[in-house]
């Protein structure tokens, strides 16, 4: 049934039931909780949710730079981009480590347009790579050339496919082509053709009443998603749906995307859309304000929920989904290796928070080399792998740098069961972990620091006691605030304020970290590196960060940083960053007066069982349904999910006062 149809049949109905359908609707006008992908921005105003105005083309990975091209008259590359649409405001050429300068340019044809290069005045902050901003004028429909000579040289990526590059060593009278893609991209400032906003999976039982706690839920047969948007010519906004049995999306349990707005239920509790918004029209953008899901065709009443039950307390875990896939480093055999090689399990104290215990992991990372910075006696850099670090730094085989302790950081206290992943910042690269028992991730900045007998320190970042993450600090800096950079008490060294535009010598503290480098900040999408070596940048960081598999913070997708703009991936949703992981749901159903129905889902990494407890008892293994019996009084369950490494994350709990 079309929505127009549906306003008809609504009309006809009494008031009444109007009002009733009226109130089983989902409405979703704020998208914060859309997963989106690099081409929609939501959140940047307070209208909706858009088209971005600013994407990145890049035909190649950046996963290697050791092969550069030298240039010259003779020696000229080509570079290829197909765009798909031609107006835009601007743009900007993203050209990784070219050179030129005013009396020697670099020469870039760009189509029928002469450019002159210079280096000096265009390098985009300690990246590595340089912009030249181009009128928008130059930017075509289909095919644009680039062909670059003069002086400088730009990096071949032979990791990645040829897709149009070339190279001639005549002048440009014959042209080979080159084995890989040169590391040059191209930034519109314009609307993309086609982004996808996806919402929340949605309970369509606590969806229409968010109050009611313990079913029997109502079942719907249909939906129908209604949309306020605003499509100007040229633009359109097409809606897919899916719908399962089970609180997060497994394929077994779930329809495919279907297309259209009229969902088919068929009894089926949770639903989520999508929202694919298109243009053909590079100036122009639909926007979408606000999503209603309306639920039709109740197939049975709700029953009464127990008047005699009092709620006490019912532990609700926040979801949102994420916009772009993390793989998790599984328990396999080199995982296992590293923990019984290094005994692993001796590392952190038996008792103490999370914090204490990845502090703990911390200083025993960092403690492994006798100096950072180093390029060991074979001026090796080694990939992120903890045992060829393990086994090639302490001595001193091998380059040690910040990427490095932070690698065998995130390595080890993955074997240990906790949740860790790389962060790359400008000029530096820490670690995060989630901490199950604040449920927050925090930052674990393994060095190298130069302590006071030359070993390298590392610390943790608080403010009011509160550890931080990268996307905290990055905020401090924005409002120039302050930190507290806190090393573990082994170190034997005091606390240190740390604050916008200070820079810590060694000679005044043992830390050189500052607020400044959180200036910008990504992730790698994956922690599983020991397993699963590539794809990867080659070095990782040694010169610079070029590898266009990281996501990266922007506080405006619009208008990106220099620091990051020549990145694809770019989000300003800490939901991305951030995911709530280690989560355990609780659904309660009525089945008896005095029984519940308990049924468990959970979102943990490398997942293995359920735990529960009843009234503070013991710990017991759970399949995830059971029945729960109640008594006189306050009855008390609690579950968590385990992982395949033995560690249990947070405890949801549900408190329930029955009467004699």
């Amino acid at each position: 049934m079309k929505a127009n149809a549906l306003l008809g049949l609504l009309l006809a109905l009494p008031a009444a039931a109007l009002a009733d359908q009226a109130r089983e609707q989902i409405t979703t006008d704020k998208f914060d909780n859309c997963a989106r992908d690099r081409f929609v921005c939501a959140g940047a105003d307070s209208a909706g949710a858009r088209l971005a105005h600013s994407w990145l083309l890049a035909t190649e990975e950046g996963v290697t730079s050791k092969h550069p091209q030298p240039l010259s008259p003779s020696n000229q590359i080509k570079k290829v981009f197909d765009i798909p649409l031609s107006e835009c405001d601007k743009a900007v050429l993203c050209i990784f480590r070219g050179g030129g300068s005013p009396d020697n340019p670099m020469r870039i044809q760009f189509n029928d347009r002469m450019i002159l290069h210079d280096a000096k005045h265009l390098t985009a902050g300690d990246s590595g790579w340089e912009y030249e901003p181009l009128p928008p004028e130059l930017i075509r429909k289909g095919t644009n050339t680039l062909i670059f000579s003069g002086t400088g040289d730009i990096p071949l990526d032979t990791r990645s496919p040829n897709r149009g590059s070339a190279v001639s060593y005549d002048g440009g009278r014959l042209w080979h082509p080159a084995p890989g893609e040169y590391m040059v991209r191209l930034r519109i400032f314009g609307y993309p053709p086609e982004g996808t906003l996806t919402s929340e999976v949605f309970d369509t039982a606590l969806g229409v009443d968010p109050k009611r706690l313990i079913g029997p839920w109502p079942r719907y047969e249909r939906a129908v998603i209604e949309a306020d948007k605003d499509a100007p010519p040229e633009t359109e906004i097409a809606f897919q749906w899916r719908a399962g049995t089970t609180r997060r999306f497994s394929p077994e349990n779930w329809t495919p995307w279907q297309d259209g707005t009229e969902v088919k239920l068929a009894g089926a509790r949770y639903v989520q859309w999508r929202a694919i918004l298109q243009t053909s029209n590079g100036a122009k953008t639909p926007l979408l304000k606000g999503v209603h899901l309306r639920l039709l065709q109740k197939t049975a009443p709700i029953p009464a929920e127990a008047s005699d039950l009092q709620v006490m307390r019912y532990d609700r875990p926040e979801d949102a989904p994420e916009s772009y896939e993390f793989t998790y480093e599984g328990r396999t055999p080199r995982i296992r290796y590293l923990a019984d090689k290094y005994k692993l399990a001796a590392v952190p104290p038996a008792d103490g928070t999370d914090l204490v215990k990845t502090d703990a992991i911390r200083f025993w990372c960092s403690h492994q080399w006798n100096k950072g910075w180093d390029d060991g006696k074979y001026e090796y850099c080694p990939p992120w792998d903890a045992l060829i670090l393990l086994d090639m730094k302490p001595p001193d085989l091998c380059l040690g740098m910040c990427t490095h302790y932070s690698t065998v950081y995130v390595q080890s206290s993955t074997a240990l069961g906790y949740i860790s992943k790389h962060v790359i910042l400008d000029g530096h690269l820490v670690a995060e972990t989630y901490l199950n028992d604040l449920g927050q991730w925090a930052i674990q900045d393994t060095g190298p620091g130069p302590g006071p007998t030359g070993f390298p320190i590392g610390v943790h970042y608080e403010a009011n006691g509160i550890p931080l993450n990268a996307l905290e600090m990055h905020r401090l800096l924005l409002a120039s605030g302050t930190a507290l950079a806190i090393p573990e008490k082994a170190e034997g060294e005091p606390a240190v304020t740390v604050a916008t535009g200070t820079h810590l010598s060694p000679s005044a503290s043992p830390y050189r970290e500052k607020l400044n480098l959180y200036s910008c900040f990504g992730i790698p999408l994956r922690n599983n590196h020991l397993s699963v070596p590539e794809p990867a940048e080659e070095e990782h960081g040694f010169g610079y960060f070029h590898y266009n598999g990281y996501l990266w913070w922007a506080d405006n997708p619009d208008n990106p940083l220099q620091t990051v703009s020549h990145f694809s991936l770019l989000s300003n949703r800490p939901a991305d960053f951030y995911p709530k992981v280690n989560q355990t749901w609780i659904d309660l159903e009525q089945k008896e007066k005095r029984v519940l129905a308990v049924a468990l889902s959970n979102h943990m990494p490398n997942f293995s069982q359920y735990e529960a407890r009843v009234d503070n008892g013991e710990w017991k293994k759970s399949e995830g349904a059971s029945v729960w019996p109640l008594h006189p009084g306050t009855n008390t369950f609690a579950a968590r999910s385990v992982n395949t490494f033995g560690v249990p994350g947070p405890l949801s709990v549900v408190e329930i006062v029955a009467p004699n």
